[in-house]
């Protein structure tokens, strides 16, 4: 029996879905709805093809490593490019979940492999210490902006806990890049460079693990 590919279309919120037989169709792009998705997609023994988008498509990429979904993670421009060829491109500039369907049909392109648990996991580190910062950087604005007394003090409070915050996802990243020969040596390698240090090095290796195979 042929291959049957399905084509996802990934965005913050959601996951337009195309299967070849079946049409489309759009769920959250949510844990709860993936792995109902990858469940069904892992009984048919379908392959799933998305594109590399930014970190919305971990919730994907989670789903169906978990139910040994088989995938591929394609680079956007390449599959604009076929899009392209195909006389399809929308004003957008970008490929539906059709195309990306029509895209593994007539390519086949190889299956990506699961990530390195040791990569993600810095990933995540890295992910959570830039929300922290930012939460940072939001209250130190909004100590800027009120003269309040009683507000001050929270605020500051708040700004206190989440620099203890910051210290230790950073205290974890280090433990997460010593953990692993090959984290320690890219790190090593990194930080030979002058001007980045251990949260540069970190983030790059990061980004690595991120947009692996794109």
């Amino acid at each position: 029996m042929d291959q049957i590919y399905i084509g996802v279309d990934v965005a913050k919120a959601w996951l337009d879905i195309y299967h070849p037989a079946r049409g489309a169709k759009r769920i959250d792009n949510t844990p709860p709805s993936v792995r109902t998705f990858a469940r069904a997609a892992a009984r048919e023994g379908v392959w799933v093809i998305f594109e590399a988008s930014g970190g919305y498509d971990r919730v994907l990429r989670d789903g169906l490593e978990a139910a040994r979904v088989s995938f591929s993670r394609v680079n956007p421009r390449r599959a604009r490019d076929f899009a392209r060829a195909m006389g399809v491109i929308g004003k957008t500039d970008r490929v539906d979940a059709r195309m990306l369907a029509t895209f593994g049909q007539r390519l086949q392109p190889p299956q990506t492999p699961p990530g390195s648990p040791t990569r993600q996991a810095l990933l995540a580190q890295i992910t959570r210490r830039r929300q922290l910062v930012e939460m940072r950087k939001q209250e130190v604005t909004r100590l800027q902006q009120t003269t309040d007394h009683d507000a001050r003090v929270d605020i500051k409070g708040l700004i206190l806990l989440l620099e203890r915050r910051i210290e230790k996802v950073e205290a974890r990243i280090a433990e997460i890049i010593q953990s692993s020969p090959e984290l320690a040596e890219a790190n090593r390698q990194l930080q030979s460079v002058p001007g980045v240090g251990t949260i540069v090095a970190a983030t790059l290796m990061a980004r690595v693990a991120g947009d692996r195979h794109n």
